[in-house]
């Protein structure tokens, strides 16, 4: 009996081998995007990702160099406050860099989220807020291992890679300040939001001597070689907020100021989530603390209209089922094919 069960479980294997197998008939498939990532001073050992969900737009084109430059964190040409910061964060980046376990405390910091930092690969962010000074710091790492491993870092990153065609958090971390500008923008044009909404000031930090890594993309549909380097730590520094309370699901009024500001801005620009929102304390104003650019990093090439988070979350939802599941290969293809960037994804 046990015999004839052996005969069996490798009949099994091989019809199932033989199923799987492609046959010599089928026409062959159109090569897979692929990227490669190393690091500047060691081109020779490149780490390789290859998948159809890579749109060389989110990998190539959103770091925009020159604009952070000028956004930078001077702490020379500004306070004391600045140099003690930019000193005390230097010290967190390197325990960070050089920790084997998950960090619990700092010296200087306290951790307000650490959730999508894999601490095996030391890569992903974690967002910091200094115990004496003003201000909260969101700290990004990213090495050439990391970069094309971008399921190690929790359940939110992997969904964002399949939803946004290859975002990560690292990638739509430097969309930050280009958004926090263009949103200023529209609320000081806005006689009606104007004296309500505001967003704390953000400037964009790299540690002294810091390394970079490369990315080489190839194989995408229009047969373009593409290349960028980028910083192995970057930091967006914001003011602190002191805040009265953050808003709240439950509360007809709060929910009002949402729908109203998302109609304004239009393009999916920011996360309407109630806690992105908060009321400072001693004042009738309302800050507005995230403004990672959303619809490029949920691949929203057409706007969702906010109009009540059930319908939110449903198309959100949905949208990342047909994404993930019910997408054909050539459809894919025909998405990262485009090169006019629809106006929903323009930052």
């Amino acid at each position: 009996m046990r015999y004839a069960q052996k005969i069996f479980t490798v009949f099994l294997l091989y019809t199932s081998y033989a199923c799987s197998s492609r046959s010599i008939h089928r026409p062959q498939s159109l090569p897979i995007p692929t990227i490669g990532a190393y690091w500047e001073h060691n081109p020779a050992e490149k780490h390789t990702l290859r998948s159809t969900s890579i749109d060389p737009h989110n990998i190539f084109e959103l770091y925009d160099k020159e604009y952070l430059m000028a956004h930078w964190f001077n702490a020379e040409k500004d306070t004391t406050k600045k140099q003690t910061l930019t000193n005390d964060l230097i010290e967190a980046i390197e325990k960070i860099k050089n920790s084997t376990h998950p960090l619990t405390s700092f010296d200087h910091f306290v951790i307000l989220k650490d959730c999508d930092f894999d601490h095996k690969r030391h890569a992903g962010n974690i967002v910091l807020k200094h115990k004496t000074l003003p201000y909260v710091t969101k700290i990004f790492i990213e090495t050439p291992t990391s970069f094309v491993h971008p399921f190690s870092k929790g359940i939110e990153p992997c969904c964002f890679f399949f939803m946004g065609y290859g975002t990560t958090r690292y990638l739509c971390g430097l969309t930050r300040i280009k958004n926090r500008e263009a949103i200023m923008k529209i609320i000081e044009d806005n006689d009606s939001l104007k004296n309500i909404f505001f967003i704390p000031q953000k400037w964009y930090w790299e540690p002294p001597h810091n390394n970079h890594f490369c990315v080489d993309g190839k194989s995408f549909p229009d047969n373009k070689v593409y290349h960028v380097s980028y910083p192995h730590v970057y930091v967006i520094i914001c003011d602190l907020v002191n805040i009265d309370r953050p808003f709240s699901y439950f509360s007809r009024k709060d929910r009002s100021y949402i729908n109203n500001i998302t109609k304004i801005l239009k393009n999916n620009r920011i996360d309407p989530n109630a806690p992105n929102f908060v009321y400072e304390k001693n004042t009738s104003r309302i800050a507005l603390i995230d403004t990672e650019h959303f619809a490029t990093m949920m691949g929203l090439e057409q706007t969702i209209p906010f109009k009540q988070y059930r319908q939110w979350y449903t198309q959100l939802a949905l949208s990342f089922v047909h994404n993930c599941a019910f997408q054909t290969k050539k459809n894919q293809r025909q998405h990262i094919t485009k090169r006019e960037i629809s106006e929903n994804l323009r930052i």
